[in-house]
């Protein structure tokens, strides 16, 4: 895509000489997108995802799952039809608003067209 289609979706956090992500995080429009998490041999959940990058995703689900848990999850941009099928891992997890909020990283990045129609 061209310079100027770069997402219009605003960052999460502002770079700084404190932050240490590798790359910055884009907050996914709740009325946009649909996240389904599937466990390998535990079965599937609906999540909400709170913010992505190219390197992972921020997700809230009613559960927890340990970190280092390996995860597929289907994530869909419902506004445009597109449906993206990703490998993750959990880094992180910390219980918050009822639930669980789960940092994943990706196990391969995603690429710039990617993340743009997952934005968009």
């Amino acid at each position: 895509m061209a310079e100027r289609d770069v997402p219009t979706a605003h960052p999460t956090a502002k770079p700084g000489r404190n932050e240490r992500r590798a790359s910055v995080r884009y907050v996914v429009d709740e009325h946009k997108s649909k996240i389904l998490v599937a466990s390998v041999g535990y079965g599937s959940w609906p999540a909400c995802v709170r913010d992505i990058s190219p390197q992972g995703i921020g997700i809230f689900l009613n559960r927890r799952l340990s970190s280092g848990s390996k995860l597929k999850i289907e994530l869909q941009n419902t506004a445009r039809n597109i449906t993206v099928n990703l490998d993750v891992r959990v880094a992180h997890a910390v219980q918050q608003h009822g639930g669980w909020f789960m940092g994943c990283s990706f196990t391969r990045p995603l690429t710039d067209q990617e993340l743009q129609e997952l934005l968009l």
